[in-house]
């Protein structure tokens, strides 16, 4: 009987070390990889200057839920926050070294310590919007709330990055959907929307659930894309798991170009 246990018992801890053991190039890339941080600092240095070129252009909005005359309303920018904005690859590291995959209660319990820092260009692009006036809008997938006791106020507040002016759209707990596209509207029903910011396709526009219709949406919007939409470099998780939910799918996607 023992021999039949113990092979069971590895197959089964290889399969729960498996979502772990796949993150591992991508979470060391994103902390120590110098190309990462140059990579988010240059996307949000050309955010900044395209903030610049939309201020000074009446006509300019980022958000396709905008409409009707929205010519004279406050300016804003539209950013995602995990990833985006802030850096919760110490999470990413736990479930690595602790060889668990990704879970609600830990998550929630990683976002209660307040502790995420701030990617590499967010804080110095942050800081120029507020400068020039800009309200900072920020649409989150968290769970949260706009009490000074949350803990994403309590993050965002410690590095200066949520004012008396700026707003949190954060999911509400009884939601089931992770469409953005509501909050964008709301966010556009009072105000013009410079830029929009993030890490996910769906940070932009409603996303689709197969392959050839994101690859669609891509081609219908490919020149918003460093104008009026910026994003970051994200190869932990995302939308796109979906399409590949397991290692056969993963493998059925690949290109061998031979």
């Amino acid at each position: 009987m023992t021999t039949t246990i113990r092979p069971l018992i590895l197959v089964l801890l290889c399969a729960a070390l498996a979502p772990a053991q796949e993150l591992m190039n991508s979470v060391v890339w994103m902390q120590r990889a110098i190309e990462y941080r140059a990579a988010t600092t240059q996307t949000y240095r050309s955010a900044e200057q395209a903030m610049l070129k939309a201020l000074a252009t009446q006509n300019w909005t980022a958000a396709i839920e905008q409409s009707g005359d929205f010519a004279s309303k406050p300016p804003a920018v539209v950013l995602d926050l995990d990833e985006t904005v802030l850096d919760n690859s110490p999470y990413q590291a736990r479930q690595i070294v602790d060889g668990t995959a990704f879970d609600g209660a830990s998550w929630s319990a990683w976002v209660a310590e307040a502790k995420a820092e701030l990617l590499p260009g967010a804080a110095d692009f942050l800081n120029a919007a507020a400068f020039h006036g800009v309200r900072r809008i920020y649409v989150s997938n968290r769970v949260c709330t706009a009490a000074e006791t949350d803990p994403t106020v309590i993050v965002l507040r410690r590095h200066g990055l949520l004012g008396r002016n700026d707003t949190l759209m954060c999911k509400a707990s009884n939601e089931d959907t992770s469409d953005k596209s509501p909050r964008r509207y709301r966010a556009s029903a009072g105000h013009r929307i410079l830029l929009l910011i993030g890490d996910d396709i769906g940070d932009f526009f409603t996303v689709a659930r197969d392959a050839m219709a994101r690859d669609e949406a891509l081609v219908r919007y490919q020149r918003w894309f460093g104008d009026r939409w910026f994003i970051l470099p994200n190869p932990a998780y995302g939308s796109w798991e979906r399409l590949y939910p397991d290692t056969a799918s993963k493998k059925g996607a690949l290109r061998l170009d031979r």
